[in-house]
């Protein structure tokens, strides 16, 4: 991905060059051969997964823009003498710190963003290395992402409260939020594997809370029949 190295690269530019190698993979490969249908389900994920980044960036660069427009606003306001010096630095101050929360956001965006693409354009290179090494954890398919995905959202009340918990945990930005959008394709193997944990015990108290009220029903019923 040569515009990589360039000050400028974006998503538009990661869009491009990522779309790039799915369609050379379809091209050089017949529809029935693996490496093409891959390319076709990978493909299809990238395209969802960026138009998602861009929502993200789109609502970042309005709320910097908005911030923007309220800081100037208070400065005006500042030198008009309309509010005391103590009040209206207190008000700048905050929204200086505001404006850059969410410039430290679209500054980490970018480096995933540059991360995603240079490890697309690196070629993958076996070791050489005669020792023998550690076998390396499996790590979480998409499958099993959209599988949890599923069974979450089969959850009650109760037991959502614990999966926002969870990942409140391990996006630490996202405690002082009210609400918690839970985005499987991005938290990391460690804690997809936490949830599957937590959504299994779940599952299965109610599961046997279902048998227990089977069969007092049928007990009940065994009763009314004598």
């Amino acid at each position: 991905v040569s515009s990589s190295k360039k000050n400028d690269y974006n998503i538009e530019n990661f869009a491009s060059d990522v779309a790039l190698v799915w369609s050379n993979a379809m091209r050089f490969n017949p529809p029935q051969h693996p490496i093409h249908e891959m390319a076709v389900v990978l493909k299809k994920f990238c395209e969802e997964r960026v138009a998602r980044i861009r929502q993200q960036i789109r609502s970042i660069e309005r709320s910097l823009s908005l911030k923007e427009k309220q800081k100037e606003k208070q400065k005006q306001r500042l030198k008009e003498g309309k509010k005391t010096k103590k009040g209206v630095a207190g008000d700048v101050a905050g929204l200086d710190d505001e404006v850059r929360k969410l410039a430290e956001k679209m500054e980490q965006m970018r480096r995933r963003l540059n991360s995603m693409s240079s490890s697309a354009s690196k070629p993958k290179t076996k070791s050489k290395s005669k020792s023998k090494s550690r076998p390396k954890k499996k790590g979480v398919s998409i499958q099993e992402r959209q599988a949890l995905k599923q069974q979450i959202i089969q959850l009650g009340p109760e037991d959502l409260n614990g999966v926002a918990e969870i990942v409140r945990d391990a996006m630490p930005g996202s405690h002082d939020s009210t609400e918690v959008e839970v985005d499987l394709e991005i938290l990391e193997d460690r804690t997809i594997r936490e949830l599957q944990k937590y959504v299994a015990e779940c599952i299965h108290e109610r599961s046997m809370e279902q048998e227990e009220e089977s069969s007092s029903e049928e007990e009940d019923s065994s009763d009314e029949d004598y």
